[in-house]
């Protein structure tokens, strides 16, 4: 009989070890990013956040994994979302100027490595101490 307990318990805690895998997919990111662009587009006035429509998307991946996309808008702009969902979802953007990946100063390089590197680290170790950041996204 104890061995059946300990057997349940074991298969119990089982989903709660490996569920710390928190991946973003493609159709959750660029709703995030449209939702974004309603809800922060300036307001002095001179843009309709209708007018503005999320167009190229670029994916920064490892291991078939999404480590953040990049969604260009059109007029102007971009929104970087993360790829995981221990990790804020919306990780830089600007509506004055589009996101060209083979074109970054070393500067803006070193920024999205740095953003690359913290999110490969929540994505290998499988860590859940982010997992605050999971209510960020149901907002």
């Amino acid at each position: 009989m104890n061995r059946y307990i300990i057997l349940l318990v074991y298969l119990m805690l089982i989903p709660g070890f490996t569920s710390y895998s928190q991946q973003v997919s493609l159709e959750t990111a660029q709703k995030v990013a449209s939702d974004f662009v309603t809800i922060k587009m300036p307001v002095d006035g001179s843009s309709d956040p209708k007018s503005y429509q999320v167009t190229d998307c670029f994916i920064k991946s490892q291991n078939d994994q999404a480590v953040y996309f990049v969604f260009n808008l059109s007029p102007q702009g971009f929104i970087i979302i993360s790829g995981d969902y221990r990790a804020v979802p919306v990780l830089a953007y600007s509506f004055q100027n589009n996101y060209y990946p083979n074109n970054l100063s070393p500067a803006q390089q070193a920024w999205m490595d740095g953003y690359s590197d913290q999110l490969i680290s929540f994505i290998s170790e499988n860590n859940p101490d982010h997992l605050e950041n999971n209510e960020l996204w149901k907002e």
